[in-house]
């Protein structure tokens, strides 16, 4: 049997969360601001296609403080992320480490927030778990790893900067519909990823988010959602809703929030 794939280009995907509640602050980094209270963390674990041989593992972690100023309308955030992300028999490995800076305006019932995102990004991978073509053995009839793999790799490790900015209003309808909506723009300096010693950009992408919360009665609120992202060969697009219910003298708990979204892209 032979299996031929004819191929023009090809582009690897960023890691990220399709859930809105971890994916928004991975797109866009004024999104990180939207939380009640002085500070948030959150983190996110995602582990998936054991089925077919070594799982791809994902973890993320988020931390934002919120910095007061002697003007009551203006207020400064700063935090930290990290992300972990291994995948696949060549043990494709990435960290990243992002420093998150910005500030909000209040104005009436408008917000207004802007932030910048400023991430180091390493990657690395093993050879010792890949075969390729060259290495199959016919008299054998398998593959030899000892035999030349023919691939020109620089290196099995790599890291570069990377630069990302974002934007969000917010502002009240009616008195009762607060809706968000944000901007971003990802790997703004376009940086060289390649374990070859030819170049290869990450390619620079655009997203746009809409929240919002509606209250149908004193105790169930509604959270309808989009977001869109695209990327020169691919795009994302989530649309769904969640539905809050308010859990008042359940100890600590204030709220239950399911959620239904639906990805295409």
């Amino acid at each position: 049997m032979f299996l031929t794939v004819f191929t023009k280009d090809t582009y690897s995907q960023d890691v990220h969360f399709s859930q809105r509640l971890v994916g928004d602050l991975q797109i866009n980094p004024a999104f990180t601001n939207n939380f009640e209270g002085s500070f948030q963390v959150v983190t996110a674990y995602r582990q998936q296609w054991q089925s077919i041989g070594v799982p791809f593992t994902t973890g993320n972690l988020f931390f934002t403080k919120k910095l007061k100023t002697s003007i009551p309308v203006l207020e400064w955030y700063a935090g930290i992320s990290y992300a972990n992300d291994q995948s696949g028999d060549a043990k494709l490995m990435m960290n990243q480490f992002q420093l998150n800076a910005g500030a909000s305006y209040q104005y009436l019932q408008h917000k207004f927030s802007f932030a910048i995102q400023n991430a180091w990004v390493a990657k690395s991978f093993d050879q010792g778990g890949l075969t390729f073509p060259s290495q199959y053995d016919r008299n054998t009839g398998g593959f030899n790893e000892n035999l030349s793999s023919g691939e020109a790799f620089a290196g099995e490790n790599t890291s570069y900067y990377d630069l990302n900015l974002g934007a969000t209003w917010q502002t009240v309808f009616g008195n009762y519909w607060d809706v968000t909506s944000g901007v971003s723009v990802n790997h703004l300096l376009e940086p060289d990823e390649s374990f070859f010693d030819q170049s290869n950009q990450k390619n620079r992408g655009v997203g746009a988010q809409i929240l919002s919360e509606k209250p149908l009665n004193e105790q169930l609120n509604l959270h309808p959602y989009l977001s869109y992202y695209w990327a020169r060969g691919a795009s994302e697009l989530l649309i769904g809703s969640a539905v809050s219910f308010s859990l008042e003298g359940f100890k600590k708990i204030d709220q239950l929030k399911p959620f239904l979204y639906v990805r295409t892209g």
